[in-house]
């Protein structure tokens, strides 16, 4: 009986200290798991990033497809799509041999296999329909490499919610801050070791947004290449070789132009004529808005976003100044 009402007494009272420790605990900011005496800390960081799924700042979760082809060579390709389909398995797979179907079909798609990203890491050999493949000794690691890189680039500078423009914008305006000119005309080239020429650029532009499934191509000539993009039903034209070899600061003067301003730098040359490209829906509004933009960071952030909701007045009224530009610069 004695033990019984002991244990009890001896129940209650540590009931009541932890009950004291609780309440002490709460009053004085020391509670299980505290490592301070005084942790008073917000449990709201400041300058954390808003939480994920936030719609102004939730990333783009994108899976990078290394053969998905620009809607320019698509077109071309044709009816020796499914060839291209068994070629595209064979060089995933790195087969050492690939069996053409004619003279005409290797042609096409030896044209196609020349933009693909990872196209400096193997090489396509013989003159009949049979041909070699070798491939880099890293093969398959170098390619898992350029998918992880494009997909960081991807993620960490587009928004999942920005439309074509905004798309165009973010990763027109990251590779002409990041990149710089070299002779190489490769993809691999940019995304890994951030130098290419006018050809690299183009068609790594033209590959970052196909994965958007905008529509764009590359058209080069003897010494220069730039890109061709449909945006809003309207055909747009990208150089950011050109923006990266100007003299002043790094914006968007060779972004987004028209046909004739295109042609008045590179020369005449024939516009695209994509399938499933409605005229009565194109949007001309942009043309010209971007010509003076010279420095992107001043122009276009906290701007961009006026463009994509007919706003281009509001955007040329925040183009630069020569003084802010010597002030800033």
């Amino acid at each position: 009986m004695k033990k019984s009402m002991f244990k009890c007494v001896f129940v209650s009272i540590l009931i009541f200290f932890l009950c004291l420790l609780l309440l002490g605990g709460s009053m004085f900011g020391i509670m299980p798991g505290s490592s301070s005496p005084n942790n008073n800390v917000s449990s709201i960081d400041p300058i954390a990033e808003p939480e994920t799924g936030s719609k102004d700042y939730e990333k783009a979760a994108v899976s990078v497809d290394l053969y998905r082809l620009d809607a320019d060579t698509q077109q071309k390709i044709g009816l020796y799509t499914p060839a291209w389909e068994r070629l595209c398995v064979a060089l995933n797979g790195a087969e050492p041999s690939f069996t053409f179907g004619s003279s005409e079909e290797k042609g096409v798609l030896m044209e196609a296999v020349a933009t693909l990203p990872h196209a400096a890491l193997f090489s396509i050999s013989g003159s009949d329909l049979t041909v070699d493949i070798q491939y880099h000794e890293n093969y398959k690691e170098e390619c898992d490499l350029i998918r992880s890189v494009a997909e960081s680039i991807l993620r960490e500078n587009v928004y999942a919610d920005a439309n074509s423009l905004e798309t165009a914008v973010l990763l027109y305006t990251y590779l002409t801050t990041n990149v710089e000119l070299a002779d190489s005309s490769t993809v691999y080239g940019v995304l890994n070791a951030y130098h290419g020429d006018a050809i690299a650029l183009s068609r790594t532009l033209s590959f970052l947004l196909t994965q958007f499934d905008i529509p764009c191509g590359v058209i080069s000539g003897d010494s220069s290449a730039f890109l061709a993009a449909e945006i809003n039903g309207q055909y747009w034209y990208f150089a950011p070789a050109e923006e990266i070899n100007t003299d002043h600061l790094r914006g968007l003067s060779y972004f987004c132009m028209n046909q004739e301003r295109a042609a008045s730098l590179f020369g005449e040359f024939v516009a695209p004529d994509w399938e499933d490209l409605s005229s009565e829906s194109a949007d001309t509004s942009m043309a010209g808005v971007f010509t003076d933009c010279t420095d992107w960071r001043l122009d276009l952030e906290g701007h961009y976003l006026y463009l994509a909701y007919n706003g281009s007045g509001d955007f040329t009224a925040s183009v630069a100044t020569e003084g802010m530009q010597k002030t800033y610069g």
